[in-house]
């Protein structure tokens, strides 16, 4: 335990989010507190790798960064456009395309970002990304189809709790 607190004294990444939780807490949203921290790390490029589901909020995000003074890079998740089949993966419709997390993150290692913001991709598909990137990677949107991207609903809300086995 002590070598762990001890880390924390030499961390910039934890002394920057810990300031960041008491100064914006209840006032800024996880948006602003992402912009906020690349500042204060000093992060100058952000990676966007969002779902195309989600290309509206990606955009508003990147348009926000931006206007925070960011170079901001996007990657959509159908990007390289392989067709499903040619894994023999299950499709919606033919001619889905599959995700690429592991592209997106690649391209965003190549260009060198500092960090790197998931929006909305796929359970399992954010993982991949994760493990891929070379960034610190942080996720300003979580995809929750059934929940309008908003999984905390199915903990909180009596329905979904009871829908879990959790009351």
């Amino acid at each position: 335990m002590e070598r762990t607190v001890e880390s924390y004294r030499r961390d910039e990444l934890f002394r920057s989010a810990s300031e960041i939780e008491v100064e914006g807490y209840m006032e800024w949203t996880r948006v602003e507190e992402i912009a906020e921290l690349c500042e204060r790390m000093v992060w100058k490029s952000v990676g966007v790798a969002f779902c195309v589901g989600l290309a509206e909020e990606a955009r508003a995000l990147c348009e926000f960064l931006e206007g925070r003074g960011l170079e901001v890079y996007s990657v959509c998740c159908k990007v390289g456009g392989v067709p499903k089949s040619k894994l023999s993966l299950l499709e919606l419709k033919p001619g889905d395309k599959v995700c690429n997390p592991r592209l997106q993150a690649r391209l965003l290692n190549e260009i060198g970002t500092d960090l790197n913001v998931l929006v909305g991709l796929c359970v399992g598909h954010d993982i991949i990304f994760i493990e891929e990137s070379e960034a610190p990677v942080t996720v300003a949107v979580v995809k929750d189809r059934r929940l309008a991207h908003c999984p905390a609903l199915a903990l909180t809300n009596r329905y979904y709790r009871r829908k879990l086995g959790l009351e």
